[in-house]
């Protein structure tokens, strides 16, 4: 198992359910700038894989194209990001991730071909998702 994406599974990342007015779409976001207005956050700062098994590479493509450029990320997590990413030179597997997924209560929904929330215990759901965890959020 590779330690950089146990880090940034645990630590830097979040899932997420756009409201309904976006097709309730489950998404990947970044923690340290999830709050702050989207005009304000640098590209790339959610990411909205089509199935589990795309997790792994929308996470590759968050931590390429925004977490090494995100203006919120203390310089400690970027510190300890980089320790992890030179001492443990391993890859990633799909296979984690998928089970991650489903650990959190996501699963592949073959008719609508997007991710889907079978389980929300652990899902932060925008304003107007009509559920009580909801919080304001403007991502995308």
């Amino acid at each position: 198992l590779n330690s950089l994406h146990c880090f940034v599974r645990s630590n830097l990342l979040e899932v997420f359910v756009t409201g309904p007015e976006k097709n309730n779409r489950v998404g990947l976001r970044c923690v340290f700038c999830s709050h702050i207005n989207r005009r304000l956050r640098d590209s790339g700062s959610a990411q909205f894989p089509r199935t589990t098994a795309d997790i792994y590479r929308s996470v590759c493509t968050w931590q390429r194209v925004h977490f090494q450029n995100c203006r919120y990320v203390p310089s400690s997590v970027l510190e300890r990001y980089r320790e992890l990413k030179e001492c443990d030179r391993t890859r990633g597997k799909v296979r984690y991730w998928m089970e991650s997924a489903k650990k959190l209560g996501l699963m592949d929904n073959t008719t609508s071909k997007e991710l889907t929330v079978v389980n929300d215990t652990y899902i932060d759901h925008e304003e107007g998702s009509n559920t009580p965890n909801s919080q304001e959020n403007d991502d995308e």
